[in-house]
């Protein structure tokens, strides 16, 4: 990667300007909206555990019942206040990525619902939502952001990824089998690449590389992906870069796509970190010529 112009992340902060940006504007409807919903939630939730006693008070002395109204009152507020109290963050990293994609000649969408991407997770669940996303153009196109959604049936889960994704040469494609690496570390702080139909099955691939990611792919092509594999993403130099911090990869679809805890935000060694990753890994599956899927 080229050098990068990383002063919007650590400049002073332009509070002021912030407030007045578009930015702040989506901000604020949006505190408004899910300020009432949360309220509104957590007013039922306490209306709930509190109606008992309020009632056997209330039938007691009305004047008994006062306290359980100023409870379930007070539940109310603190909910909808703790709802927006990330605004202001959220304002001050919108800002910065603003300013940071400007400097650096990329875009910035700070939301983008549904998000037509590469990978297993962008299609998972529903409530899809892309945020904080940066698209890199040049010289090796890369897009990051955020990625999150409620998925299962019953019992909605709420699941959350930084992810940074690039296409492959066109030339690597036909080479490449569908494949994903879960990373073996402990201390995760973002939802693994869950196993859905379709997802690879667990194939028994060895040396440092397995040591560090549980690998799914093609079970019949195991030993044309450990050779693939121990040629590219498991070299030990790439391999060191990839075990740094937590990751997971999958290669789908001709797209490299690296998730991670964070992979947007105000940290500059974060995005020199990321960009150096998703690059690296990129460029050393495109240099295995030798792969064929169809031998």
């Amino acid at each position: 990667m080229p050098d990068l112009d990383l002063t919007a992340l650590t400049e002073p902060y332009d509070a002021e300007a912030a407030r007045t940006s578009p930015d702040a504007d989506a901000l604020r409807t949006g505190d408004t909206v899910g300020a009432v919903v949360v309220a509104v939630v957590a007013g039922l939730l306490a209306g709930v555990l509190l109606a008992i006693p309020g009632v056997l008070l209330w039938m007691i002395d009305p004047w008994l019942a006062v306290p359980v109204l100023a409870v379930w009152l007070v539940v109310v507020l603190l909910a909808a206040r703790s709802s927006s109290s990330g605004r202001g963050d959220a304002l001050e990293r919108r800002w910065r990525l603003r300013r940071l994609a400007g400097d650096n000649g990329w875009r910035y969408d700070p939301e983008a619902a549904d998000p037509d991407h590469a990978g297993t997770v962008f299609g998972l669940g529903i409530n899809r939502r892309t945020s904080d996303q940066v698209v890199v153009p040049a010289p090796r196109p890369v897009t990051l952001g955020r990625h999150s959604c409620t998925a299962g049936s019953h019992n909605a889960i709420p699941m959350g990824w930084g992810f940074a994704t690039t296409p492959l040469a066109a030339d690597t494609i036909p080479r490449m089998p569908r494949l994903v690496l879960v990373s073996r570390s402990g201390g995760r702080r973002h939802s693994a690449v869950p196993v859905v139909p379709g997802t690879p099955v667990p194939i028994a691939v060895t040396g440092p590389g397995a040591e560090a990611f549980a690998v799914h792919g093609p079970v019949r092509s195991r030993d044309r992906v450990q050779t693939l594999l121990d040629c590219s993403l498991f070299r030990p130099d790439v391999l060191a870069l990839l075990t740094e911090r937590l990751v997971d990869l999958e290669i789908v679809d001709g797209h490299l796509v690296v998730h991670a805890a964070e992979t947007v935000g105000t940290d500059p060694e974060t995005w020199r970190w990321i960009l150096r990753v998703v690059t690296s890994a990129a460029e050393a599956l495109e240099a295995v010529a030798s792969y064929d899927r169809g031998a």
